[in-house]
């Protein structure tokens, strides 16, 4: 998986702005996600904020349907999130997907995000079982079995 960091000078304002630890554009497989790593309670005063403004943001990247239809916007916070406010924030319709990673202690580098990438959005590191369950023959002395 490639990554695609998308920078421009109005991501650097407004990661001022909200004074964010971190933020990342990032483009994969037509799919934009962006990074967002803060502490619990600037996320819990920000966040439709921050949800917003990012809608403006990056709206001249939405070049078609299908990237309009998948953007994520992954809140990476560095403390502890309460299950109310992560549940409050992954379920907002408005706008784009959200995940909420926390106690999150790493740095944003490329590798972490393709790792997480990997676990919340495609889904690639599910190790899945291809074999199948036996069955067994069922049989009925029943008439309208055997009919």
């Amino acid at each position: 998986m490639s990554v695609c960091k998308i920078e421009s000078e109005s991501i650097n304002e407004f990661k001022a702005t909200y004074e964010l630890d971190d933020m990342q554009v990032i483009e994969t497989n037509n799919i934009i996600c962006v990074f967002v790593k803060t502490n619990n309670c600037n996320l819990e005063n920000n966040w439709k904020k921050i949800n917003s403004i990012l809608s403006e943001l990056i709206n001249e990247y939405l070049d078609s349907s299908f990237k309009k239809w998948n953007v994520y916007i992954i809140y990476v916070v560095t403390d502890l999130v309460s299950k109310e406010l992560k549940y409050k924030i992954e379920n907002n319709t408005f706008f784009a997907r959200k995940i909420v990673e926390d106690n999150y202690s790493s740095e944003l580098t490329d590798e972490e995000i393709k790792k997480i990438i990997s676990e919340h959005i495609i889904f690639n590191d599910l190790q899945i079982n291809l074999t199948q369950p036996a069955q067994e023959e069922y049989s009925s002395e029943s008439e309208i079995y055997q009919k």
